[in-house]
C-alpha cells in the first residue's frame, strides 16, 4: 500500500466534521470519493498532482488547500511524496483570504522549503 490513512471524528457546536490524515509515499495514488459534504485537504508536507473529471489539472504542494463542494471528485498522486490532511464538515466554506483564482496566483513564487 502506498497511501496510509488515518481518522478522526468530532464535532462541534457548527456541526459534525471528520478529519483525515494522508500519507502518500513517493509514487503514492488516491481517487476521493465524492462526499455528502464540503471536503477541505490540506496540504501539509510535499507535492501533489490533482486531477479532476474535466481533465483539470493542478499541483498543489506543501502550505496550499483545495475546497471540494459536495459531490465533487478528483484523483490525487505524489511522485516525491505528501502528508494531507483531508477535513469533511457540515459547514465549511473559504473566505475572503483563502480564495485563489489563477490570474492572482499565476506566476507567483512560494517560499522554498526543504521538504519542498
Amino acid at each position: 500500500m502506498n497511501v496510509q490513512e488515518s481518522r478522526n471524528r468530532g464535532g462541534s457546536h457548527q456541526g459534525k466534521w471528520e478529519l483525515s490524515c494522508l500519507y502518500f509515499s513517493p509514487g503514492g495514488r488516491i481517487a476521493v470519493a465524492p462526499a455528502q459534504h464540503v471536503q477541505l485537504l490540506l496540504i501539509v508536507n510535499g507535492r501533489t498532482e490533482t486531477i479532476f473529471p474535466n481533465s483539470m489539472r493542478l499541483n498543489p504542494w506543501a502550505g496550499m488547500r483545495l475546497l471540494l463542494q459536495a459531490g465533487e471528485r478528483c484523483q490525487l498522486a505524489s511522485a516525491t511524496g505528501a502528508v494531507i490532511l483531508a477535513i469533511e464538515a457540515d459547514q465549511l466554506a473559504a473566505g475572503p483570504c483563502g480564495i485563489s483564482h489563477p490570474e492572482r496566483i499565476m506566476g507567483q513564487q512560494w517560499p522554498s522549503f526543504e521538504s519542498n
